[in-house]
């Protein structure tokens, strides 16, 4: 399955904002999306237009351009009626549907006044306990649950609901136009997706991508219309968000939260972007319980080499599974203790592929270099580990 998640601004009848080039420019980057790649559908995270509900007709009009279905979420500038919202979209504003071995939730946060509201929690509730045997629930919802924005709402019942369903991959947001990244309440994912027109928020126009792969794990990132294309990335794996345990702490220096090594993002070349977990003059190991027997495709860990600044590819690395904790089983091993050390800043993803290995713990294990090589002579301080972004699928 690949879904877009998008968020409009208030933009149809908003005085002085391209509202029709906005959605003209929306409208042809997913149609492209969908000539090129395939998407199954979009929705619309709320304020589809602006306050006057004699706009909801012409922008429902205006998307019917798209070759793909679509589905709106109301927000609190979408001020139509309940029966009018149906009348024009064909759904109510509580909906949900199926896609596959997934289902999609769209509940709405606000009414004819545009009142900043919480979902309705029966509701959710309900139809969250129907899909609970699905692999994945994915909630589009234009308020957040939470006041950790200028603009979010406390909802602990919806939060209690949400954390409640093990299987709610993430919850998408629309109303804080300005955010776009992710923010995390007990395990569950909270995307914040910009805008696509309107006076403010991000400083750019685009929309959400979301991509469900064959091995279950989940891709999603911001697509940016107006200049480079990838504004941030996420990879939902069997360890997204789940903490560790390791034996040697990372220097003070560089450590971004153990939840770091498993949040989906992984770190750039450059070492000091907050992402990297560095370890100075000390070894690396990481050991996760998955808390249940799953069936393995992959591990993959990712280090940094940047000479200058010392900081090495490990002069070793393996990878480890167990079903008791008790005995563990090498699945993957290499010896970097003879690599050449002349090469420029790189970043280095050590793999292995496994076929569905039935494991509960993994351990990752690197060794620091001990000893500078010969090539630096003349160093006295310690080597640097930098790791990021431990993937398990």
């Amino acid at each position: 399955m690949t879904g877009v998640q998008t968020c409009a601004l208030p933009i149809y009848g908003q005085q002085d904002t391209d509202y029709k080039g906005n959605y003209d420019l929306l409208i042809l980057n997913l149609n492209r999306e969908f000539a090129e790649k395939g998407l199954d559908f979009v929705v619309l995270n709320g304020d589809i237009f602006h306050n006057d509900p004699k706009y909801l007709p012409e922008v429902n009009k205006v998307l019917k351009n798209l070759k793909m279905p679509f589905y709106a979420v109301r927000g609190n500038h979408d001020r139509a009626t309940e029966k009018s919202w149906e009348k024009v979209w064909g759904i109510p504003e509580n909906y949900d549907f199926e896609i596959g071995d997934y289902a999609a939730i769209l509940a709405s946060t606000s009414d004819t006044s545009g009142t900043y509201s919480c979902a309705d929690t029966d509701w959710l509730w309900d139809r969250l306990d129907h899909y609970q045997t699905r692999k994945g629930v994915f909630v589009f919802m234009h308020i957040t649950p939470k006041k950790w924005t200028d603009h979010g709402v406390d909802c602990p019942g919806i939060l209690n609901t949400l954390e409640s369903h093990p299987n709610v991959l993430a919850v998408f947001q629309g109303h804080d136009h300005i955010e776009d990244g992710l923010k995390v309440s007990n395990g569950i994912p909270y995307y914040f997706d910009g805008h696509f027109g309107g006076s403010w928020g991000a400083a750019y126009r685009g929309y959400r991508i979301v991509e469900v792969k064959k091995d279950g794990s989940v891709l999603t990132y911001e697509y940016n219309m107006d200049a480079s294309p990838l504004v941030n990335e996420n990879l939902q794996h069997l360890a997204f968000l789940q903490k560790g345990e390791l034996v040697f702490l990372p220097s003070d220096k560089y450590a971004p939260g153990e939840q770091s090594l498993t949040d989906g993002v992984f770190g750039t070349i450059n070492f000091r972007d907050g992402k990297w977990t560095g370890f100075e003059g000390t070894d690396f190991e990481w050991t996760l319980n998955l808390g249940q027997m799953s069936a393995l495709h992959e591990i993959s860990a990712g280090f940094l080499e940047n000479r200058a600044s010392l900081i090495f590819l490990p002069e070793s690395i393996e990878f480890l599974i167990s079903s008791d904790g008790k005995y563990f089983q090498r699945v993957f091993f290499q010896d970097n203790s003879k690599n050449d050390l002349s090469g420029p800043v790189s970043i280095q993803r050590y793999q292995v592929s496994l076929k569905e290995t039935p494991c509960s713990i993994v351990k990752v294990r690197a060794l620091h270099r001990a000893t500078l090589p010969a090539n630096i002579s003349g160093k006295t301080e310690k080597t640097w580990l930098f790791v990021d972004e431990i993937v398990i699928k």
